[in-house]
C-alpha cells in the first residue's frame, strides 16, 4: 500500500511540474488543492522585483458572519512584528540616538543583572533575557523588570525570547515620548501608505475585514492584547506587507549600509546563529534570503525575501498550524521551474477527526501505520501533536486520550523537555502525582533551565 501510495505521490508531482509552463497557474492549483484539502485557509502574495505575480484569498476570515477571506484581510501577523520593531531601532541609530552597544540600562531602569545587556543583544536573541511567558501572567514588562538573573551571559549564545523585542519597544518609547503604536505609526505605515496595519484591535471592536482567529479544530482561538507590543501584536494584510518589503530596497526608513545590519547574523561565543535585527537568515542557491514566521494563537504569518532575485512570498492564515515554509519552498520551485513536494497534510487533525468518530484506540492505530511509512502525506510535528493533546485535554475534557498523545509525543521526540513538561501536565490533571512528577523530572533533565518543570515541581514536591 505505502508503494502504491509513493507512486502516487511520484506521478501527480511530475503531473503537477509537467502539465504547465504558466507558473501562476501551478500556483493557483497548488494552493487550490490545499484549500481543498482543509490545510490553507488564509491569503498569499507572491511578487517578483515589485511586480504581484499571484495573490489570492481562500477561506473564511470570521466563522461567525462568513465573511471570505482576501489579499485585503487584516490577520494578526504576530512577531513578523519584530522587524518593525527592529527598523525603529536602526532609524533611532542612524540619528545617533542610540548606538547597538549601548546597555539597554542606558534607557530603561532595570536590575543588575542587564548591567551587560546591549541594544545589539537585544536586536539578535543573544542576551540571555528569559521569555517572559515563562515567567508568570501579567503584563510581560512587569515580569521582565522582577528579574534578577539571566538565563545565560549576554552575547554567549543564540536563543529567542520575545522579551528582547518588548524592551527595545520600551527603548523607542523612552527616547521619543510616544507611545510605541503611535511611533510605528507616525514614521513607518503612514509614510508607506499601510492603511490596513494597526495594533492589535480589542474584540468588540473588531471590525469588518479582520481576521478572527480559530485553533486547528474549528474553536475559536483569537488574539488577545496584553497591551504591550514589540514582539508581535500587529495584525496587516499581504498587501500592505508588499509595501513594507519594497520600502526596503528604498531610503524611505532607512539607508541600505544601516539596512545591511539587518542581514547579518549576531555574532555568539557558543554554536551558531542565523538571526539578525528581526530577521532569520540564510543561504540558498539563487542568494541570500530572509525571512520570518508569526504564530500566537490560531494566527500564522510568514514573509520571506529573496534579496538577490527580489522575490518575496507573504503569507497570512488564521486557523492554526499551516505549512507556511513548505508552501513557500514549493512557490518558489515553481518559479524557478523545479520540481517540488507538496506540503503534508496535518496528522493531529485526521487524528482528532478518527477520535470523534471511532476513539482515541483508532486515531493510535491511524499514527502507527502512517509514520511507518516512508513517504506518509501526513505530518506529526511535535508542536501540532502537542496542540492536539492540549485540545483533548482542556477544551475536551479527554485526560486518558490527552496522555495518550502526549505518551506518543514523548517516543516520537525523546530529547524535547517540552513533550515531557506537557505530559506531567496531563498527569497533574488526573490528579497521577507520581507520573506527573517523573515526568517533569525528565523535563528538567533534558533541559535544566526549563522554569515551568521547575515550578511545578516545587508545588507537587516542596
Amino acid at each position: 500500500m505505502a508503494k502504491v501510495l509513493l507512486l502516487f505521490l511520484v506521478l501527480f508531482v511530475t503531473k503537477v511540474n509537467a502539465s504547465s509552463t504558466d507558473s501562476v497557474k501551478q500556483i493557483q492549483d497548488l494552493m487550490s488543492s490545499l484549500y481543498e484539502q482543509g490545510e490553507f485557509n488564509g491569503s498569499i502574495l507572491v511578487a517578483s522585483r515589485g511586480k504581484v505575480v499571484f495573490s489570492s484569498g481562500f477561506g473564511i476570515a470570521n466563522f461567525k458572519t462568513g465573511e471570505k477571506f482576501t489579499t485585503a484581510t487584516t490577520s494578526c501577523i504576530a512577531s513578523v512584528t519584530k522587524q518593525f520593531t527592529a527598523i525603529g531601532i536602526m532609524m533611532l541609530a542612524e540619528q545617533g540616538r542610540l548606538q547597538y552597544e549601548d546597555p539597554v540600562a542606558k534607557f530603561i531602569k532595570l536590575p543588575e543583572c542587564y548591567r551587560q545587556v546591549t541594544i545589539r543583544h537585544l536586536l539578535t536573541h543573544t542576551s540571555g533575557v528569559l521569555e517572559y511567558s515563562d515567567l508568570g501572567s501579567g503584563r510581560p514588562d512587569k515580569l521582565i523588570f522582577k528579574t534578577n538573573s539571566l538565563h545565560f551571559t549576554p552575547g554567549q549564545r543564540y536563543e529567542y525570547s520575545n522579551s528582547n523585542y518588548v524592551l527595545l519597544s520600551i527603548v523607542i518609547e523612552k527616547l521619543t515620548g510616544m507611545s510605541f503604536p503611535d511611533f510605528l505609526r507616525e514614521k513607518i505605515l503612514d509614510p508607506l501608505g499601510m492603511s490596513r496595519t494597526f495594533p492589535y484591535p480589542p474584540q468588540n471592536q473588531k471590525i469588518s475585514g479582520v481576521a478572527i482567529g480559530y485553533n486547528q479544530f474549528g474553536k475559536l482561538d483569537d488574539y488577545n492584547s496584553t497591551e504591550m507590543f514589540g514582539d508581535g501584536g500587529l495584525y496587516s494584510t499581504v498587501e500592505d506587507l508588499l509595501k513594507w518589503d519594497q520600502a526596503l530596497y528604498t531610503e524611505l526608513l532607512v539607508k541600505p549600509s544601516t539596512l545591511a545590519d539587518a542581514f547579518m547574523p549576531g555574532r555568539v561565543m557558543e554554536g551558531t546563529s542565523t538571526y539578525g535585527f528581526g530577521w532569520n537568515i540564510a543561504e540558498g542557491p539563487n542568494g541570500k534570503f530572509v525571512w520570518h514566521t508569526g504564530n500566537t494563537a490560531g494566527f500564522r504569518a510568514y514573509i520571506q525575501r529573496r534579496l538577490d532575485q527580489h522575490r518575496t512570498i507573504i503569507i497570512l492564515t488564521n486557523t492554526g498550524p499551516s505549512k507556511r515554509i513548505e508552501i513557500a519552498e514549493a512557490i518558489n520551485a515553481i518559479l524557478d521551474q523545479k520540481p517540488y513536494a507538496l506540503p503534508r497534510r496535518s496528522g493531529p487533525k485526521k487524528m482528532f477527526a478518527l477520535i470523534g468518530q471511532r476513539g482515541v484506540d483508532h486515531a493510535l492505530h491511524f499514527y502507527d501505520s502512517a509514520r511507518q511509512q516512508s513517504n506518509s502525506i501526513y505530518d506529526f510535528s511535535e508542536s501540532d501533536m502537542n496542540l492536539l493533546g492540549y485540545y483533548l485535554l482542556y477544551d475536551e475534557n479527554k485526560v486518558d486520550a490527552a496522555i495518550k498523545i502526549f505518551e506518543l509525543n514523548t517516543k516520537a521526540y525523546p530529547t524535547s523537555s517540552n513533550v515531557f513538561d506537557s505530559l506531567g501536565e496531563a498527569y497533574l490533571k488526573k490528579g497521577d502525582k507520581n507520573s506527573a512528577l517523573k515526568s517533569y523530572q525528565r523535563a528538567l533533565e533534558i533541559d535544566p533551565p526549563n522554569l515551568h518543570a521547575a515550578n511545578m515541581l516545587k508545588k507537587i514536591k516542596p
